[in-house]
């Protein structure tokens, strides 16, 4: 599905983000360049390069779910979804990501990256 613009263009990424916001109930940010900037975004950032929550309103901000990670594993990715489809009710650290996945004293995700790297 592709939207497009007045002028007969497809949508942006920014674009896309920031007009469909509006009536999504959940964003979420996959990757670390999409929830933090990643390193594209570090030091003096002089590509301009923003986190997904960064260019959204500020009524849009509390949809975010952040699933950092360069890739994030795709068990990650699909049981964050499977839980909203669920109706489960995420609880979020103070970076706006799953505690379920991304959690200092989680085993499952200590085994995932463990596992990646073997």
């Amino acid at each position: 599905m592709y939207y497009w613009r007045k002028d007969n263009k497809p949508l942006t990424a920014l674009e896309a983000v920031k007009m469909l916001a509006n009536n999504a109930k959940y964003i979420i940010a996959v990757g670390t360049c999409a929830s933090f900037k990643g390193v594209s975004g570090a030091g003096s950032n002089i590509t301009g390069v923003m986190s997904v929550e960064n260019v959204l309103s500020q009524n849009n901000k509390s949809k975010v779910i952040n699933l950092p990670g360069c890739p994030v594993h795709p068990y990650i990715i699909g049981g964050t979804i499977m839980n909203l489809i669920m109706d489960n009710q995420l609880q979020l650290d103070s970076l706006r990501r799953p505690t379920l996945y991304y959690s200092s004293k989680n085993y499952m995700i200590k085994k995932i990256i463990f596992l990646i790297v073997l």
